[in-house]
């Protein structure tokens, strides 16, 4: 994405036509004068043709669900199998008339399309029935709702749900203690086969494992910033502190209080290196209040909010916190935080 967006912030000495498209409220960071075009749907006069042989049609074209603005293709194709397996007036928004059609498959089917929901895009039969041991038959399963439209084969032995809205209301309708269950069977399976941090972290934080997700979010953040990725730090260390603050009521953490000092610390960092000082202040406050009166954290954020005054340039504040974490790491006998708050002080005031 980066690189997409070097090339048209400074084009090459050619003429390049590039086209891409993203869902609603993404940013994919090119500059304004890019043209975008929001995608509209059907024209309501195309939809009426599409449904006109079948019987139920005119309930359909006589409905408010042909407005001005088009027709989803989405809701079209679901109209279409919806009307065609037997139903009639199909609910006028599309996500209901996909719940519709969920509703009616078998238990044993939905428990498939749950760990699909789950697992993501492109998923094999054998991890299907790792996380879904009980269900039974499992190719006939998938070969049913295939046929209707439910599962689609993205590759040869890999299975996807046909769409994120389906995706998205499978997911919701997955009881809270099931799907705690489906993420920590994900997250032992993917353990097992070394799978990126990134799938390990998510399955993790969902089986309610939160240490686990937590060191694994850090070594994410870590990664992202020694690549020059601020954005990625930032995302990965704001779901590690919002997962710390869980955690102060949740109660599963030993010192839930030490996990949002030291991702508070780290966000601040990040936040501070990409220059969004006011944000970095907010989390750098919250840190402090939550380090305590003394204590190793206390020193390091206090260094962190030097740090941040000393990018405002802000040179007195900044030697006067740096000067305050370093009697605080002093008095918590941390002689190699003293030693590096040490050096820093004497680069920034000779």
């Amino acid at each position: 994405r980066a690189a997409f967006a070097d090339a048209v912030g400074e084009p090459p000495p050619c003429s390049v036509m590039v086209i891409a498209a993203h869902s609603p409220g993404f940013e994919p960071g090119w500059p304004s004068s890019c043209p975008a075009r929001v995608l509209g749907g059907f024209p309501p006069a195309v939809v009426s043709r599409l449904f006109r042989p079948l019987s139920s049609a005119g309930a359909l074209a006589n409905s408010n669900h042909l407005g001005m603005r088009g027709v989803p293709p989405l809701y079209v194709d679901q109209a279409l199998r919806f009307m065609s397996e037997g139903g009639a007036d199909p609910p006028p928004r599309v996500a209901d008339l996909i719940e519709d059609r969920i509703a009616t498959v078998s238990p044993q089917a939905r428990r498939v399309m749950q760990a699909i929901a789950i697992l993501g895009d492109a998923v094999s039969a054998e991890l299907i029935q790792q996380i879904v041991p009980d269900v039974e038959n499992l190719e006939e399963v998938i070969s049913t709702i295939a046929e209707r439209g439910m599962v689609v084969r993205p590759a040869e032995g890999r299975f996807s749900l046909p769409h994120p809205l389906f995706r998205e209301i499978v997911g919701a309708a997955i009881p809270a203690e099931v799907r705690r269950e489906l993420h920590l069977r994900a997250a032992r399976v993917f353990d097992d086969r070394e799978a990126p941090i990134e799938a390990r972290a998510l399955h993790a934080r969902y089986a309610q494992d939160s240490l686990t997700a937590l060191l694994l979010l850090e070594q994410m953040a870590d990664r992202a910033l020694s690549r020059g990725d601020e954005g990625g730090a930032i995302a990965n260390l704001q779901r590690g502190l919002e997962l710390a603050r869980e955690e102060m009521y949740r109660g599963q953490l030993d010192d839930p209080l030490h996990a949002v000092a030291i991702f508070g610390r780290k966000l601040g960092d990040a936040l501070t290196q990409a220059k969004n000082f006011s944000d970095a202040e907010g989390v750098l406050r919250e840190a402090l209040d939550v380090a305590g009166p003394s204590g190793t954290d206390r020193a390091q954020v206090l260094g962190a909010l030097a740090r941040l005054s000393f990018e405002r340039d802000r040179d007195d504040e900044a030697v006067a916190l740096l000067d305050e974490a370093i009697e605080t790491a002093r008095r918590s006998n941390a002689h190699d935080l003293v030693s590096t708050l040490t050096t820093t002080r004497s680069a920034w005031a000779p």
